[in-house]
């Protein structure tokens, strides 16, 4: 295959070209061949949010976050039965080190005196203004 790569995308591009978007979806899913016309958004996460596949699929996920709260976020493309998976938001930098330096021993005094001697640092948390209502 690697050889005609070309030639075959090609006569690929010429048969697809032949319909539109919308024909092609109806037509490959009649023949149980998954697809879904993902180009009429303006990006990945108005597709994540308005398409009923990715939301019958589980596609998009709330998670939480320190700084701003419940947010949607991308969720694995695919789940495992013994292992699913477990989306979670990002983290502050240093968010988890207090608990981290307790879990090793470190008391609250030692903490202090780390922070102070500027060994150890955490993001702190900003105000945020009030969101504006969407009319």
């Amino acid at each position: 295959r690697r050889e005609h790569d070309l030639a075959l995308a090609a006569e690929l591009e010429a048969v697809f070209a032949a319909r539109d978007a919308d024909e092609w979806e109806r037509l490959l899913s009649a023949a149980g061949v998954g697809c879904v016309r993902a180009d009429g958004y303006a990006s990945a996460g108005d597709f994540l949010l308005r398409d009923p596949h990715a939301q019958e699929n589980g596609l998009l996920v709330e998670a939480q976050h320190a700084q701003w709260g419940p947010y949607q976020r991308w969720a694995p493309p695919l789940s495992f039965s013994v292992t699913p998976g477990r989306p979670r938001s990002g983290v502050l930098a240093g968010e988890h080190t207090d608990r981290l330096l307790d879990e090793f021993g470190y008391s609250a005094s030692e903490v202090a005196r780390l922070r102070a001697g500027g060994v150890v640092w955490s993001a702190e948390l900003m105000e945020l203004p009030t969101p504006v209502e969407a009319r």
